[in-house]
């Protein structure tokens, strides 16, 4: 995981109030570094969520969002700096998703307490804030396409990834919060397509996380057999 960036996000905890007229939850911003691959064990599936950093001067993230595509008429105002601009800008609907999801608002106040390449400390907001796993990386996704300039620190999801935290999110909020399945993924996702060797030794070095890994292989098949198609 490319930890270093969740400290780009302590400006995204001035964010939070922008999309509701109640009192807003502290801080949201896009999550990052969930590497991910296809199926665990038996090696198939659909690919998987990989890469995806963290951070921009005022970064969110969204349901459904994240990539190319069109995006809903401006709802979030911004704060006036250049990420948080860009991003209610170009990126309205996965800026306010992840500003009305309190668990993606708590998902980036808890990466601030993380040091840099801290992995354990990054998997237990993960664990924590499930289901904001998914809102966090489709945010930052759009923000890695469309405001990189604005928001360096963001990392892009490829079509599979962004369709799968789109389609199957909770599962993809469940295997990401499961540190076996998290590390399945991340896994299984390094090896090569063809290398059963490799995934089912990534399956025994991850026992535990089949069941929840399977469970994200079935949905990607159902929902994103386009965009997860083995190349």
């Amino acid at each position: 995981m490319a930890s270093a960036s969740w400290k780009n996000l302590a400006a995204a905890a001035l964010l939070a109030g922008a999309c509701s007229s109640e009192a807003p939850p502290p801080g949201a911003g896009g999550a990052g570094g969930a590497g991910a691959g296809g199926s665990g064990a038996g090696g198939s599936g659909t690919g998987g969520a990989g890469g995806s950093g963290a951070g921009g001067a005022a970064s969110a993230s969204t349901s459904g969002s994240g990539g190319a595509g069109g995006e809903a008429p401006q709802v979030c105002p911004s704060f006036g700096d250049p990420c948080s601009t860009c991003l209610s800008l170009r990126c309205q609907e996965s800026f306010c998703a992840c500003q009305q999801n309190p668990e993606c608002a708590a998902l980036s106040n808890c990466f601030l307490g993380c040091e840099a390449d801290d992995d354990a400390c990054t998997q237990r907001c993960f664990t924590a804030h499930a289901p904001g796993v998914s809102d966090s990386f489709l945010e930052g996704g759009c923000s890695a396409e469309r405001c990189k300039v604005q928001c360096p620190s963001r990392a892009a999801l490829s079509p599979c990834e962004s369709c799968l935290f789109a389609r199957c999110a909770g599962e993809m909020n469940t295997c990401i919060a499961d540190p076996a399945c998290h590390g399945l993924r991340t896994c299984v996702g390094a090896c090569n397509p063809t290398d059963a060797v490799c995934r089912d030794r990534c399956a025994a070095n991850h026992r535990g996380g089949e069941q929840a890994d399977l469970a994200v292989a079935a949905c990607g098949s159902a929902q994103c057999g386009a965009e997860c198609q083995a190349p």
